[in-house]
């Protein structure tokens, strides 16, 4: 899925979005991560 869609760009553009998504995985992990530990809080 990820090959697909960064083969529509060129070349700028995907190192553009694949700088986004890292960013937007890293802020996934990071609200994760904290909700396991709220959750961890709760029990």
């Amino acid at each position: 899925m990820f090959k697909s869609k960064a083969s529509l760009y060129t070349t700028r553009n995907e190192a553009r979005w694949e700088r986004n998504e890292n960013r937007r995985v890293k802020i996934t992990n990071i609200q994760y991560i904290k909700a396991s530990q709220y959750r961890f809080f709760l029990v």
